[in-house]
């Protein structure tokens, strides 16, 4: 393994670095996941270069140009521990921003990661986590090159066909009467107790909670209930109980055949992971057997995937996204800066799963590691 510390570095000759004054119509990029200090600008391609523009904060905008000319890492341009400082030049050795000289040459992105000793071999794991890299080898051989699409290919991955004499629901209004709820004396008296409803949208049946509220600023610890959609409505009233008597501030439930055939049709949200913990047990010790639908690109908490969960990032840099969003956003990203590696001896999924180990997500089940920056202390 490459002593990254020691190692002759020089930047991408591909980028070019501008103040946030001098971008104009190129303000619209990648947000930056390593670095720290005040926001600088972004590095941008230079004459049509294949890589994706990027913010920098100011301390990569220093080392990039401390790194014009080839050489070792600046004293005191990174500052922390040597094990993250190490990773943040893997960060931006994968993400194309610097290069590394080999005997092959300066080597960059997917090509870079076999001297850096990342290459991952992933195989067996749990229900959803096969799940997950089944929508990534999807997305992999799909002939689409924006981030955007992709990404989109890769949340509605797992969507569930329309099942034969599924009634064709749409409004708010039908999506209750398919659970008997359609009059407020057919309310289980779970949900009356626990919970108002409302609605956001025409996307979402809202259940907010009557005693607990999330708390303002800290990330949002999300469960992901997932059976098949005809099972919904037998036991719709039990899933209100365990979750009001949990701790979950809100749920929310997909509106119309759309949103009850989309694999996350049932999300509760909590402000701590041991309200969510206690939530995952009363939900599993309920409903073992359900047939399962799954939510890929979460993680597994029951062992038949039925019950799966996530924190929502916060803060600028991640936009406020939930984390399904940000993660396939990021896979798919990461997908087709493999692809156009020029080299091309990397796997696109392998790569993206390596890449996304250095975000603090564990690529084999897909769940955020205390070194990810959205989990709670």
């Amino acid at each position: 393994m490459v002593e990254l510390e020691s190692a002759r570095l020089r930047s991408n000759p591909a980028y070019e670095l501008r103040a946030w004054n001098q971008l104009g119509a190129q303000a619209a990029v990648l947000p930056s996941s390593v670095g720290s200090g005040r926001p600088f600008g972004a590095l941008v391609p230079r004459n049509g270069a294949r890589v994706p523009a990027r913010a920098v904060p100011s301390d990569i905008a220093l080392l990039f140009l401390a790194l014009k000319e080839p050489g070792p890492l600046p004293d005191g341009v990174l500052s922390g521990a040597t094990a993250e400082i190490r990773r943040c030049l893997e960060c931006l050795l994968l993400d194309e921003v610097l290069e590394l000289a080999t005997e092959e040459g300066f080597l960059t992105g997917a090509s870079a990661c076999k001297h850096l000793g990342l290459e991952l071999s992933l195989s067996g794991g749990n229900r959803l986590s096969r799940l997950s890299r089944r929508g990534l080898e999807y997305a992999a051989a799909l002939q689409i090159g924006d981030v955007s699409q992709l990404a989109h290919k890769l949340y509605w991955f797992n969507h569930a066909p329309p099942p034969r004499g599924m009634p064709r629901l749409r409004t708010a209004a039908e999506t209750l009467a398919f659970l008997g709820l359609e009059q407020p004396s057919n309310m289980p008296s779970a949900v009356v107790r626990h919970w108002s409803v409302g609605s956001y949208g025409e996307t979402w049946l809202t259940f907010s909670s009557r005693l607990h509220r999330g708390a303002a600023g800290l990330p949002t610890c999300k469960l992901y209930f997932s059976p098949v959609t005809k099972c919904l409505p037998a036991v719709f009233g039990e899933v209100a109980e365990a979750l009001g008597r949990s701790g979950a501030s809100q749920f929310k439930l997909g509106i119309g055949l759309a949103g009850l055939l989309r694999p996350d049709k049932l999300i509760a949200y909590f402000s701590d992971r041991e309200h969510l913990l206690a939530a995952i047990g009363a939900l599993a010790s309920r409903f073992h057997g359900l047939e399962v639908h799954g939510v890929p690109f979460t993680a597994e908490a029951a062992a038949d995937g039925l019950l799966s969960w996530g924190i929502d990032p916060k803060g600028e840099s991640r936009w406020g996204i939930s984390w399904r969003h940000w993660i396939t956003s990021f896979l798919a990203a990461t997908i087709l800066a493999a692809r156009t590696d020029q080299g091309g001896s990397v796997d696109p999924v392998a790569f993206a799963l390596t890449r996304l180990r250095l975000e603090g997500v564990d690529p084999q089940n897909f769940e955020p590691t205390a070194k990810w920056t959205g989990r709670p202390s």
